[in-house]
């Protein structure tokens, strides 16, 4: 399900139609609606996830009294990881 402006729709449309990471993508129906129906959900701004994501495991880790080189190296990791991305 994916709500918003129809240019930001058809655009998000498009890529997922030429992602290798899905497929067999079909559009099953495409309304109108007044008001967004899943303004609550996690993927509502999902374009921030990662940043909070990643800002909200190192305070926990950071409050967890784990040792520095421990620290240092889950900070390695996500760098890595966000390379990868």
């Amino acid at each position: 399900m994916l709500e918003g402006e129809k240019p930001a729709l058809d655009a998000i449309y498009a890529r997922l139609l030429t992602d290798p990471r899905h497929c067999d993508v079909r559009l099953l129906c495409r309304n109108r609606i007044a008001s967004r129906g899943f303004s609550h959900w996690a993927m509502a701004d999902a374009g921030n996830a990662p940043d909070r994501l990643i800002r909200r495991a190192l305070n926990e880790m950071l409050g967890s009294g784990l040792q520095r080189a421990t620290q240092r190296e889950v900070v390695n990791l996500m760098q890595g990881r966000l390379r990868l991305a």
